[in-house]
């Protein structure tokens, strides 16, 4: 049963984060092409840009229930992973609330600024490559440690999974955050486009539910 809860929490967790991502990012035009960031900043209402900013904000300490759904379903393999993914998932969060905090901020510089759409000027740039961009990566990085030891896991027949499990969810992970979006029609692709890795954490934790569902009795 807290299989199944927590992934089904952890699949609500990321939509609700792509809601966050198209209210920030986007005009919510679903009519033409997303024109990335930098160019709909400056258009976007202040209201819509607010609503979005603490809805992710608040919801994005709650990536730490994927990180619960993925230690019940690793705990075969032994307390260690399990606590691994627990602490990376964690101070993976914390950074990530820098990251989408810096579209707000970035987007108040802009204005500021007054250099047009089309493209940030030198202090948005400066900040966003300075501070909010390598924090993103160290937390990528952090989230990556954690996940490649629970593929090891899999792999290796020590979790809830059966192996195949350990090519499937990174390709439906890749598919939907890099792939997906040259596949399918406009309104869609804004949505994969503006909230790429959200809509990935989305589908990966809703295919790792479906793939445990009837395991966790086990």
């Amino acid at each position: 049963m807290r299989l199944r809860l927590s992934g089904l929490l952890a699949t609500g967790v990321f939509l609700v984060m792509v809601a966050s991502d198209l209210l920030m990012l986007t005009s919510l035009d679903f009519s033409r092409a997303y024109r990335g960031f930098w160019s709909e900043a400056l258009a976007l209402p202040q209201g819509q840009v607010t609503l979005g900013y603490f809805l992710g904000e608040l919801t994005i300490p709650f990536y730490c229930v994927g990180a619960w759904h993925l230690s019940l379903a690793i705990r075969p393999a032994g307390h260690w992973v399990s606590r691994l993914i627990l602490v990376t998932s964690a101070y993976s969060a914390a950074l990530f609330t820098v990251w989408h905090a810096s579209f707000a901020f970035n987007r108040s510089i802009l204005r500021t600024e007054g250099t047009g759409p089309g493209g940030p000027g030198p202090e948005a740039l400066l900040a966003f490559t300075t501070y909010a961009e390598p924090l993103f990566r160290v937390g990528l990085a952090v989230a990556g440690m954690g996940l490649t030891a629970v593929l090891g896991m899999i792999l290796a027949g020590r979790t809830l999974y059966p192996r195949w499990a350990a090519i499937l969810l990174p390709a439906v992970f890749l598919v939907v955050a890099s792939l997906l979006a040259d596949l399918v029609p406009v309104s869609a692709a804004v949505v994969l486009r503006a909230g790429a890795w959200n809509c990935a954490g989305a589908a990966m934790f809703a295919a790792s539910t479906a793939i445990l569902w009837n395991r966790g009795a086990r």
